[in-house]
């Protein structure tokens, strides 16, 4: 379990000292390592919890020689030997992380890396030149994204806290918190029990590109179901 922190923004400076004190609030984590990549737009920090990859060479965040992209990840990508053998011809050189795998796949093929991948992961994507964000969860949320967006702004995090002391959210989501204590229903949309603070639903990804965010989904059961159903139905009949 491995945890991250994010923010970028157009609209003022960023405070690295409210940035770290907020952050830190997960740092329970990531007891391995922690590090952090920060300038005037963009903070990012990351606390590893060492599983696949034991050397340093898989930590995060993970940028390309050139500083272009950025990546935060966290979780297991079951099948990212087979990817990196048939879609990266075993050109990386640390064929034990995933990380790794995930980094130059999304460098190489965007956002079809989503349905290439096999596993329980979140992530975010950073294209620094072209100011794009590129952010997503596995198809059964057994990993999470929290965010937050407003206007010039958007925030990240593996868990609602550091969200809520950066920017300082008291106000709860009046009609979350009638659905769980009225209805008994929980995490069936993406409202959280805070005011504007948002997650990613089961096999969405997300899209932050010239200021606008774009939420959508890459993977439904119901689709892959009526497919196979479709199939299935196809060889009985050529029976």
């Amino acid at each position: 379990m491995c945890g991250f922190f994010s923010v970028y923004s157009f609209k003022k400076k960023l405070n690295l000292k409210k940035l770290d004190s907020s952050a830190n609030l997960i740092r329970h984590r990531g007891p391995d390592q922690e590090n952090y990549f920060f300038n005037k737009e963009i903070y990012s920090k990351f606390f590893r919890l060492k599983i696949l990859d034991l050397s340093n060479n898989a930590m995060q965040p993970m940028t390309d020689i050139n500083k272009r992209y950025l990546l935060l990840f966290n979780g297991e990508i079951y099948n990212f030997k087979e990817l990196n053998e048939s879609y990266l011809n075993n050109k990386i050189k640390n064929k034990n992380s995933d990380t790794v795998t995930l980094f130059n796949l999304l460098i190489n093929y965007g956002d079809k890396t989503l349905d290439m991948i096999e596993g329980m992961f979140s992530f975010i994507f950073f294209d620094l030149k072209k100011k794009r964000i590129l952010f997503g969860i596995d198809r059964f949320e057994m990993k999470t994204i929290f965010y937050y967006h407003y206007k010039e702004e958007i925030i990240f995090s593996s868990e609602i806290k550091p969200i809520l002391k950066y920017k300082n959210i008291k106000s709860f989501n009046i009609g979350t918190v009638y659905d769980y204590f009225l209805k008994g229903s929980m995490d069936h949309n993406d409202q959280t029990f805070f005011e504007n603070v948002k997650c990613l639903q089961p096999g969405e990804k997300g899209v932050f590109f010239n200021k606008k965010l774009t939420i959508k989904r890459y993977w439904s059961i119901i689709q892959n179901s009526s497919k196979n159903l479709i199939t299935i139905n196809t060889e009985k009949n050529l029976k």
